[in-house]
């Protein structure tokens, strides 16, 4: 089970991965498994208690062996290791050791009783993934008064050109359509250098295949006018840009410690905007934080209505041990932050609404994710657009992991119904 950013979601495929070519049987959410291990988040107290209902959950599934690894794990190591469920903890800084733990646990069960091999549709053991999750960078030497990661996580460092350029070619031959290039400072791979991130993705660029690169979370202070312009000459990065805002406030940017004001993030995305055509521009915004009036939330507000970004994300605030801003007053009742996030959530959905029903006429890239049937066969296949989009795809001739080019007809409940125009 894996919860949090997409870099825990790129470091437990690789381990799936592993695993699988090892002769295990990985999957997420089986019941009775032999093992199961929980990629844990703490940058919130919500996903800090989502990670510890999660083992809590897998004793209840029936696991035999339960390894907590991840954020908490890192963070909470002690606290973790007297829940009684748990019967390994591996903090960050062992993760690279998981494949060996895991092997050396199952041969303790199997001193006892065989293995079992349930059938569980959906593992990575029976099929092809479409979209692979490879980490390229890890840690932060930034202090953001509020973030917890530099603590999980360490200080920034970048997985060599070689290991990532393997990792990429070992997706594609197994039949990946995209790449998401994950990293907690994406931007700064190789930094202070930013010729060593171009340069890698035009290696990426230059291989062999059909597939396409996305990137994600990345930095505003590090995405300068030199960055964007190299990537734009790229053909194979898709126009999402996924932006941590956190506050359209600058008080509150200043006392966040962002490194930004709101008039440098409104020139970062207008340049996003005049070097791609209607870019899928998202955003994470925190609500809550100490020090947050109505008059600061609502310069947020007005300023992601000026903005109209295609999507939000959207957290509250709460305090996390070892920041600065966890010895301020957390001066935000709980009642306030959940109101302002209602408010941001209902935004976002209207943002949504306005993005996608732009797309309708239009023809986009898919990826496909996922083919449905019936008994009488073929119904629709499920996949993403190179801006973001979820779609559903009507035609034949389709596999999983493939790029198709179709036309956006309309809308139905939120996802984009298309039809086939052919190959990308």
């Amino acid at each position: 089970m894996t919860l949090g950013c997409k870099v825990n979601q790129a470091e437990s495929q690789k381990l799936m991965r592993e695993l699988a070519k090892r002769g295990y049987y990985c999957g997420e959410g089986i019941d009775r498994p032999d093992i199961s291990v929980i990629n844990t988040c703490a940058v919130t107290s919500v996903s800090e208690a989502k990670s510890r209902k999660e083992i809590r959950r897998a004793w209840r599934r029936g696991a035999k062996r339960i390894i907590v690894t991840g954020c908490l794990a890192q963070i909470k190591a002690e606290a973790i290791k007297g829940m009684p469920q748990v019967d390994l903890v591996v903090p960050q800084s062992g993760k690279n050791d998981l494949v060996a733990l895991v092997e050396r646990m199952a041969q303790e069960i199997m001193g006892t009783e065989e293995l079992r091999f349930p059938e569980v549709p959906g593992s990575v053991s029976e099929g092809r993934r479409a979209r692979y999750f490879i980490k390229i960078q890890d840690g932060c030497d930034r202090r953001c008064a509020y973030c917890v990661i530099p603590q999980a996580r360490g200080r920034s460092k970048s997985i060599p050109e070689r290991k990532v350029l393997q990792e990429v070619r070992d997706a594609l031959d197994e039949g990946a359509g995209e790449l998401v290039l994950c990293g907690v400072n994406l931007a700064g791979y190789g930094s202070p250098n930013k010729e060593r991130l171009l340069g890698l993705l035009e290696k990426i660029e230059n291989l062999q295949g059909d597939f396409r690169v996305r990137l994600s979370s990345m930095d505003a202070e590090d995405m300068d006018t030199e960055l964007l312009k190299g990537m734009r000459r790229l053909n194979r990065i898709c126009p999402h840009f996924h932006l941590p805002l956190q506050s359209g406030d600058n008080s509150v940017l200043e006392r966040m410690g962002r490194g930004y004001t709101r008039e440098d993030f409104r020139r970062l995305v207008d340049t996003i905007r005049s070097m791609w055509e209607d870019p899928a521009i998202t955003l994470d915004v925190m609500v809550g934080f100490p020090g947050e009036g109505e008059r600061e939330f609502g310069n947020t507000l007005s300023f992601l209505e000026e903005l109209k970004p295609a999507r939000l994300h959207v957290f509250r605030y709460s305090p996390r041990p070892g920041t600065a801003s966890f010895l301020w007053a957390d001066d935000v009742p709980h009642q306030e932050k959940q109101e302002r996030m209602s408010k941001l959530i209902g935004l976002s959905s209207e943002l949504m609404r306005r993005y996608s029903q732009r797309q309708v006429g239009c023809e986009r890239s898919v990826v496909v994710e996922a083919l449905s049937f019936s008994n009488c066969g073929f119904e629709e296949a499920r996949g993403l657009t190179e801006n973001y989009l979820k779609v559903k795809v009507d035609g034949g001739g389709i596999r999983v992991g493939g790029i198709y080019r179709v036309r956006i007809e309309g809308m139905d409940e939120g996802t984009l119904k298309a039809s086939l125009v052919g190959d990308k």
